[in-house]
């Protein structure tokens, strides 16, 4: 018996497609080039946001987050189409991808940021080339370079850093790591271990201000007393409460503490919330 494909608003899935018998169908160029069209043209019928991709000669790998479709009606459509034109121009019949997809959702901030240097990670692990700089059908080079356009590499970027070199520098850094990359997608807690080491390097006072001197910012407390937040409030948004009153009232802490220069990862460890849901406030708020 198949597992259900669970589906919520903002729910993210590691999503992998194999050729049928893992034949090397997709060694053509074209055929990745016609993947990717069709990445980028489903991403305006289907509401989704394509986080990153890799196409390999035999299968593909992508990072989605959906909204109101669901991953199956989005994958059923994406790899039929991919599907009939992989047929028609190899003029065979049969299946020329696996039935079912492989799907994982994604429950926690390093599980993604381990799944993203998975995928952009597959071509080395494929031995097919020594460096993912030199891998072009794969995302990365939208994240290297900073280019938001139908991969939204805000999402996870701003999730590293705000400071949008920093965030590209935290990535860079962490694809780069050695180790093997199914055990940080498995054990993602060996990847936040990571992710904290690189943090340190980004936020750390005598590296950020080594030419300058500390800027003199209030404390997170002495914001809170500003805005005249009691211990209650602040349990509450700790606690997660979804009540309209304190989502604003958390939302003018967040923006004082951003004008103060903290960190998205300063500012979400205090109030004991994900890094996503900062950057998501100070996005809106802009």
């Amino acid at each position: 018996m198949r597992e259900p494909r669970y589906h919520f608003e903002g729910a993210i899935y590691h999503v992998t497609t194999r050729c049928n018998n893992k034949e090397y169908i997709l060694e053509n160029d074209n055929y990745k080039r016609f993947i990717i069209k069709q990445l980028k043209d489903y991403n305006k019928k289907f509401d989704y946001e394509l986080l990153g991709y890799v196409i390999m000669d035999n299968h593909y790998h992508l990072l989605i987050r959906t909204h109101k479709d669901s991953i199956s009606t989005i994958m059923f459509n994406l790899n039929n189409v991919i599907a009939k034109f992989l047929n028609t121009a190899l003029e065979r019949t049969g299946h020329a991808l696996e039935k079912r997809f492989h799907c994982n959702l994604i429950e926690t901030d390093s599980q993604l940021f381990a799944t993203l240097r998975y995928i952009h990670r597959n071509p080395l692990r494929a031995n097919i080339c020594e460096d993912v700089d030199k891998y072009l059908w794969s995302s990365h080079w939208f994240y290297k370079r900073g280019i938001n356009s139908f991969v939204n590499i805000d999402f996870i970027l701003d999730m590293l850093s705000n400071d949008r070199k920093k965030a590209v520098k935290a990535y860079t850094e962490l694809l780069q790591v050695d180790g093997d990359d199914k055990l940080f997608v498995k054990e993602s807690s060996i990847f936040s271990n990571l992710l904290g080491i690189v943090e340190k390097e980004l936020y750390d006072d005598k590296n950020i201000y080594n030419k300058f001197e500390k800027p003199n910012r209030a404390s997170l407390e002495e914001i809170r007393g500003k805005l005249n937040i009691s211990d209650w409030v602040l349990e509450e948004i700790r606690r997660g409460s979804k009540n309209h009153v304190l989502t604003q009232i958390k939302t003018i802490f967040v923006l004082e503490a951003l004008k103060e220069k903290y960190s998205h990862v300063e500012i979400a460890k205090f109030l004991n919330m994900d890094r996503s849901s900062i950057s998501k406030i100070a996005r809106k708020n802009k």
